[in-house]
């Protein structure tokens, strides 16, 4: 991982100031040049334990290239499915949503691999052979974390 949250400049993940929501990517120091707070890169964190990962505000939708980049780096995270239909009481032709939560000590670097997914480690060499995608059927080399054919994420046991 070559990640440093800690590390200044600001690493250009979007981060924005606690008080004046001043982007603070490539900033030298941990002070907003906007309204003159201190911050710690620990305020930056959404609360809770398992935060919604959010990019400009608003909440990431999980596809499953994502959940393979973050198993590959080995960042635990939590999907949810929200149905924005039966919240508003609506029909159910609407899509439901796919966001995902990850570790608190994790969410800076999950910010990290949503900007820069090129950055992130390579994968583990898979063990066993060809794998049959448990939901188009079609046999994938073992080297792929994804289906081929519909983009699926291999299952843990294959």
């Amino acid at each position: 991982m070559e990640f440093d949250p800690d590390a200044l400049p600001i690493p250009a993940i979007g981060l924005r100031c606690p008080r004046c929501e001043y982007l603070l990517d490539g900033l030298p120091r941990r002070r907003c040049p906007e309204c003159g707070r201190e911050f710690s890169m620990d305020e930056l964190v959404p609360p809770g334990d398992w935060p919604l990962v959010s990019l400009a505000g608003r909440p990431v939708r999980l596809t499953d290239r994502m959940a393979a980049m973050f198993r590959q780096a080995g960042v635990p995270y939590i999907a949810a499915e929200f149905d924005i239909a039966s919240y508003v009481g609506a029909p159910q032709a609407m899509p439901s949503n796919r966001w995902f939560r990850v570790s608190r000590t994790d969410y800076l670097y999950a910010l990290f691999l949503l900007q820069y997914p090129d950055r992130a480690p390579p994968a583990a060499p898979p063990a066993g052979g060809q794998w049959t995608c448990p939901w188009c059927g079609e046999s994938c080399p073992p080297h792929f974390e994804l289906c081929w054919n519909c983009e699926a994420v291999r299952p843990q046991s294959s």
